[in-house]
């Protein structure tokens, strides 16, 4: 999340607001304008925060954490009214995180909340820390979502179980699977077979793919490392 917040400062000049729990990295302004506020500190909630700060007039609004159904209906406003939100889960791959997100709230709500997110969301994010078999630090293995019309529709229609294809099909976008991801990484060289095979969410999958056997919509997507 630093490194996007310090991409956008470096880049364009924007003013952005984070909301932090604590605050772990302090910016310095350059292109940008940016305002910080820690939990406990300068506010009592990431929800109470955030109904002050879109009245500050943000283009970008850091959360760090997204705890708690309030959150995240005063996050989802924010981006409907042309907010750029940047926010984080703990979760372990898109499909969790859009549950995590939706499961916020009660039943009766929940279809509503897709389609807010169909019109609303721009992409995911999802990382996993991996060991290089060269004992040379760690590299992440990275599965992407990224907004489409074929997204945006899934969203919509409420088919999330559709998004690990559209993922899969993908890579002109941008997209991939944790297991595309590893896949890459492993025929590379960068990780071993056994590392991979641990943080994949399809290990049986996965062997299949490392054999070069691909099911169903299948594709291997490549993230490219230096």
């Amino acid at each position: 999340m630093a490194s996007m917040i310090s991409y956008i400062n470096e880049n364009f000049s924007r003013h952005i607001m984070t909301i932090e729990d604590p605050i772990e990295f302090i910016y310095v302004d350059k292109k940008s304008l940016i305002n910080q506020r820690e939990i406990g500190y300068d506010t009592l909630s990431f929800a109470d925060a955030l109904r002050h700060v879109v009245r500050q007039s943000p283009d970008v609004i850091l959360i760090g954490e997204m705890r708690d159904q309030d959150t995240m209906m005063t996050a989802i406003s924010a981006a409907q009214t042309g907010h750029l939100v940047l926010t984080t889960l703990h979760t372990s791959d898109v499909s969790r995180t859009l549950d995590r997100m939706v499961n916020y709230f009660p039943d009766h709500l929940k279809s509503q909340i897709r389609q807010e997110l169909g019109l609303s969301l721009e992409g995911i994010v999802c990382m996993r820390l991996l060991s290089r078999q060269d004992g040379a630090g760690r590299i992440p293995a990275l599965e992407l979502l990224r907004q489409t019309s074929s997204v945006r529709k899934a969203l919509l229609d409420g088919e999330l179980w559709r998004l690990k294809e559209l993922m899969q099909k993908g890579r002109e976008f941008g997209m991939q699977t944790f297991n595309q991801s590893l896949l890459a990484l492993y025929q590379q060289e960068i990780i071993s077979f056994e590392e991979a095979l641990r943080n994949s969410s399809n290990p049986d999958e996965f062997k299949l793919n490392a054999k070069g056997m691909y099911t169903g919509a299948d594709s291997i997507g490549i993230y490219q490392t230096t």
